[in-house]
């Protein structure tokens, strides 16, 4: 605080303080310490941020059981009055049994589950934490993770894929913050698309074709035709 700006905010970050292992121990005790150091009247403490790096599980019992400890850490972390952050949030994925589960082994189910439970943590944070105490969340791996990487090696922590492919996880995120993602309703086959002469073409990658480009030569797959989104069989 010496160095920094007037209005400088510091926070204080660890990592496991949604322990479900130990009833929230880690972040009970970071709590108290702020508490020792705030004691000497001069040190004061912002905020506290959470670097959340959880697995999803395919098992209930075990999935309910991690959504009771992140629940409790926010009320705790709530309850001290800080400034609240998720400082750092991604996920991977334990089978039925534990077992960490590979980005090439991961089903449809799979990721609607990452998804579901993405949205579920985001809206625990807007409600649990107050307006005045949130401090934002921040997604922490923006892709899947490659199999030579040195965080979570062949891991499906990303909300896009290797590829920057977007993945079900990017649903949940929209749906947590409260926003709607666009779905298949939204999606119209070429031949009613549009009544355009020369309309204006986009890959979803946002390549912009040739005006006058003939729908009928592109590849099979999804485009942006005048506007609207429009899938070519």
């Amino acid at each position: 605080r010496k160095y920094g700006p007037e209005d400088v905010k510091l926070f204080i970050n660890d990592y496991n303080l949604e322990s479900f292992w130990d009833n929230n121990k880690k972040l009970r005790s970071l709590i108290n310490w702020i508490k020792k150091w705030e004691a000497d009247g001069v040190t004061k403490i912002d905020g506290i941020g959470t670097q959340m790096h959880i697995s999803c599980s395919m098992d209930d019992n075990t999935l309910n059981n991690r959504k009771k400890y992140i629940t409790q850490m926010f009320k705790l972390m709530a309850a001290t009055g800080k400034l609240v952050r998720v400082s750092e949030l991604d996920m991977g994925m334990d089978d039925v049994n534990g077992n960490p589960v590979s980005t090439s082994k991961m089903t449809e189910a799979m990721h609607k589950r990452m998804a579901n439970y993405y949205e579920w943590i985001i809206k625990q944070y807007l409600t649990i934490i107050p307006a005045q105490q949130q401090w934002g969340i921040c997604q922490w791996c923006p892709t899947d993770s490659p199999t030579n990487s040195g965080w979570r090696a062949d891991t499906p922590v990303g909300i896009w894929d290797i590829n920057y492919y977007r993945k079900h996880v990017y649903a949940g995120w929209v749906r947590g913050f409260g926003g709607i993602p666009n779905d298949i309703k939204d999606i119209e086959e070429a031949e009613s698309a549009t009544t355009e002469a020369n309309p204006v073409i986009y890959d979803i990658q946002g390549k912009r074709y040739a005006d006058g480009t003939d729908l009928s030569t592109l590849p099979a797959g999804m485009y942006i035709v005048g506007g609207k989104k429009v899938f070519i069989r």
